[in-house]
């Protein structure tokens, strides 16, 4: 009888919880939603540029660690990916927006070990302290990858067919214009100081900027469509995926596309600090140049992405990436800064246009209450296969080099003409997937 009492008494409470979420968002209510992820969006492009990516990859090699290692860590961002499954069982408790704050709460908390690890490292031991960097670099991702369990879902709550592009792309513009601002910060301040210390400093700030992005998400409205969606069990949604050639076509883009991703950026980031020996502030200021580059494509795709949709976008972006990548091979002995900053700024357009695309080729083909399902499928297909082939493959090949003594620079060229050949094959399985012929591209019938 009493475990009648609590069974009934407990399906009362979830389904309260499920009650406390509208059916369906006010006109006010989206607006307000509109506003409050657009201040996630900034506090976030403040986070990122402080915690992750180059400002990582600087802290990583300031403390001497093996240059493998860091082209593994920076894998990090889709190895971390997979926790999507964990997001997918505290939407369906507490809906999204209150998943992605508790998510982001967590990453920022983790990536202070980081900030621990130089105290390991010079009084008790090296390895020990690299591992916990290593460990918490991890755990900052890992958090990431449970919360973006809602991001796809709560940008269609809070947009409509006809905005679902421009909103997408208005949020990237505020992220990386968030995210410019904080990395010329940081230009000016390794220019003066550039210590172990320093780096400190800009994780502890990150991590304060991190925590106002989580107050803001937390707050935006939501229907109970999103924890309607997230019951659905996952052997359901594969079924339904594998039904869809629509969603089968954008899991193969997508591995295709962040594969890409995880060789170029990382991967160049390493050849201008090892390849070249830039000082920090000048490394730096060639991220300034990648997020010049997606904040020009956040603002071309703002005008013709719902007019000429992703598909072709992703096309174009992803040939930038591999004429990138064989730049890299070309590069000259001595170091120009034009050179490589056409390089970064290619990357840059590749990188950020790629994301507004997809999200926008993931809406269009998903229905509402099947996004939470088809986000932790693709998301853990996509991201471990793209980190697998970034940490494995990337990682492994650098060790490789490193086996024949090669000189810095000349290693980096082998490495990326091995990274553009193989970028060059998947530009045409894409093209393949999409029926698009190359002959069609340059010798279009009048």
């Amino acid at each position: 009888m009493v475990k009648k009492v609590v069974s009934r008494e407990m399906f009362m409470n979830r389904k309260k919880k499920q009650s406390d979420f509208n059916s369906v968002l006010s006109e006010e209510q989206i607006n307000y939603g509109k506003k409050k992820y657009l201040l996630f969006s900034m506090f976030n492009g403040f986070s990122v540029a402080l915690l992750a990516e180059g400002t990582l990859i600087l802290f990583a090699l300031k403390l001497q660690i093996p240059d493998y290692i860091v082209g593994v860590m920076s894998s990090f961002l889709f190895l971390g990916m997979p926790f999507i499954f964990v997001g997918k069982r505290m939407v369906m408790k507490m809906g999204v927006a209150k998943t992605i704050s508790i998510a982001w709460f967590l990453r920022s908390v983790s990536i202070l070990a980081a900030v621990i690890a130089p105290f390991v490292i010079y009084n008790c031991s090296v390895n020990l302290g690299f591992i916990l960097f290593v460990l918490g670099a991890f755990g900052f991702y890992a958090f990431r990858g449970v919360g973006t369990i809602g991001w796809n879902p709560i940008l269609g709550e809070i947009t409509t067919e006809k905005n679902k592009g421009s909103y997408s792309a208005k949020n990237f513009i505020l992220f990386t214009s968030a995210y410019f601002l904080s990395v010329l910060s940081l230009v000016v301040l390794f220019e003066f100081y550039n210590s172990i210390s320093t780096f400190q400093v800009i994780v502890c700030s990150g991590c304060l900027f991190g925590f106002c992005a989580a107050y803001n998400v937390s707050k935006v409205p939501e229907s109970n469509i999103p924890i309607r969606s997230a019951s659905v069990s996952l052997r359901e949604s594969i079924s339904l995926i594998r039904a869809s050639k629509e969603c089968m076509k954008l899991i193969y883009i997508q591995t295709i596309y962040f594969a890409g991703i995880a060789l170029t950026f990382p991967y160049s980031m390493l050849a201008l600090k090892e390849g070249y020996g830039v000082k920090d502030y000048a490394a730096m200021s060639y991220i300034l140049i990648l997020l010049a580059g997606g904040i020009i494509i956040s603002m071309v795709s703002n005008k013709i992405i719902d007019k000429m949709g992703p598909h072709k976008i992703l096309i174009s972006l992803y040939s930038l990436m591999v004429i990138a990548s064989f730049m890299w091979f070309l590069a000259p002995t001595d170091f120009n800064w034009m050179y490589s900053g056409i390089i970064f700024l290619f990357i840059g357009c590749a990188q950020m246009g790629g994301y507004i695309a997809l999200i926008t080729y993931f809406l269009i083909i998903t229905k509402p209450d099947q996004r939470i399902g088809y986000t932790v499928i693709l998301t853990i297909i996509s991201s471990f296969c793209a980190g697998a082939v970034g940490a494995l493959f990337g990682g492994g090949l650098l060790k490789l080099l490193e086996c024949f003594h090669l000189k810095e620079l000349v290693m980096f060229h082998y490495f990326f003409f091995i990274v553009f050949v193989l970028l060059l094959v998947c530009l045409f399985v894409i093209l393949k997937l999409e029926k698009v012929s190359i002959l069609k591209i340059f010798f279009k019938k009048k």
